[in-house]
């Protein structure tokens, strides 16, 4: 399995059993300049400048609020629900407590929600990567997550 059909195969377990089709990437291969990075990460909140410095991803959050703290002008920011359609080579979620939530694998955390706008934002932010998709978490949550810890 490649790093981004894990992603998308990451990305699918956010409506897994709900009868959607399978995620196919439309990536084909890893290019050279992304083989030392690739896959799904943790960025540990007191690592996220030098993982932005490092690998430049396009930040994904829900407003621009959320990611005040980021004062690289190069990195390019974009909220969730303008992110559909678009396609990055790195991506880092800046999630929110329920994303964190699911990401601890708590599954439940979407069924009190009327609607499905929340979970398909998630999807839609995990599917925009091709290469590297990472969550930025707290550093003590980081370990609670079950992916790799990116390490500068």
């Amino acid at each position: 399995m490649t790093p981004d059909t894990f992603i998308c195969d990451f990305a699918d377990l956010v409506h897994e059993n709900e009868g959607y089709e399978k995620t196919e990437s439309l990536v084909n291969g890893i290019p050279e300049e992304f083989g030392d990075h690739n896959g799904v990460f943790v960025v540990k909140k007191s690592g996220v400048d030098n993982y932005l410095a490092q690998y430049q991803p396009t930040v994904l959050r829900r407003s621009i609020p959320s990611s005040g703290f980021i004062k690289d002008s190069r990195i390019y920011k974009v909220n969730f629900g303008k992110a559909k359609g678009l396609g990055f080579d790195r991506v880092l979620i800046l999630p929110t407590v329920k994303y964190v939530q699911y990401l601890k694998k708590n599954n439940t955390v979407f069924k009190s929600d009327k609607t499905e706008e929340a979970k398909n934002k998630l999807y839609v932010a995990m599917t925009r990567a091709c290469y590297s998709l990472a969550f930025l978490i707290d550093d003590a949550d980081a370990s609670k997550v079950g992916y790799p810890i990116w390490q500068s």
